[in-house]
């Protein structure tokens, strides 16, 4: 059941343009056959690469890094297991539903998945940015919850990778508003005002963790810290403030980066792993386009 007390409160609230615009996104999630959009220059080069003697060669983590290159066929194949399951990660999910069948599943919901909109030069931009912040964030997250005792680094590259998917709908249904398409700062500021709602319409939809929408909600709370011994939010808000570009000093003056960062293993930094998030995600680059 969506959540038809935040679609009310939204409809009677009315805000012009974002109003109609998330108007448009609660009925199209509310469709049940409903999938997120994918990027099919992403998600069409990762499909390639789970041809069944490649993907039968590989370990399960690296089948699940794999899906995790993209946040919506994360959500997608996350939401399909859960139909079935109650799967908390990725390589859960791929236990469960037999990695022998993964292409299957892979090629069914690129089949039914709709697609972003290529021809448009913003809404390409716009998208490849949305990836690019996502995938850094998730592979921050699961490089500093590696680092940490009690973390599931697959939970938390999850958290990361998926704590904005509510943009993804505001985005391919705001790119159908010629007005919007045409005032690239209007989208953005959309995307800003109608994700996190969006994003909680999508958690209940597809049945995702809790985790993930803690996530959504304090990705950019930089006052927010967790009385929990483990909190994934923690970590999404950390990359956060650390991809601020602040200095190392003033990043250890907010309570969740120094709470995060005195409980790190192995004398890492968060900027240290800031950077290898990086270089992860520049090789992404470079397997997507071999």
């Amino acid at each position: 059941m969506l959540d038809q007390e935040l679609y009310t409160r939204i409809n009677e609230n009315d805000n012009g343009e974002d109003n109609l615009l998330f108007l448009s996104c609660f009925n199209a999630i509310h469709v049940e056959q409903y999938r997120l959009p994918q990027f099919t220059p992403i998600t069409d080069k990762i499909g390639q690469m789970f041809q069944p003697h490649l993907s039968e060669a590989r370990t399960l983590h690296e089948n699940a890094k794999l899906v995790q290159l993209d946040p919506a066929m994360a959500v997608n194949f996350l939401h399909l297991a859960n139909i079935k399951y109650k799967s908390s990660s990725i390589p859960e999910a791929i236990a469960q539903m037999g990695e022998g069948s993964l292409y299957v599943y892979l090629h069914s919901i690129n089949q039914s998945s709709g697609s972003i909109n290529v021809t448009n030069n913003l809404i390409v931009q716009l998208s490849l940015a949305l990836w690019e912040h996502s995938y850094l964030t998730g592979a921050f997250c699961a490089l500093v919850a590696s680092h940490l005792q009690g973390y599931d680094p697959d939970k938390a590259m999850l958290a990361g990778l998926l704590h904005d998917i509510g943009s993804i709908p505001v985005l391919t249904i705001g790119a159908e508003n010629s007005e919007l398409v045409e005032n690239p700062l209007l989208l953005d500021a959309a995307m800003r005002q109608l994700k996190d709602p969006v994003g909680s319409l999508l958690c209940q939809r597809f049945r995702l963790p809790e985790y993930i929408a803690s996530a959504m909600t304090h990705a950019e709370n930089y006052q927010y810290i967790s009385q929990e011994k483990v909190d994934y939010a923690e970590l999404v808000t950390v990359a956060h403030i650390a991809m601020d570009q602040m200095e190392e000093s003033e990043l250890m003056t907010i309570p969740v980066c120094k709470k995060i960062s005195s409980r790190l293993m192995n004398t890492k930094t968060l900027y240290g792993l800031l950077v290898e998030a990086k270089e992860d995600l520049w090789e992404t680059y470079r397997i997507l386009e071999g």
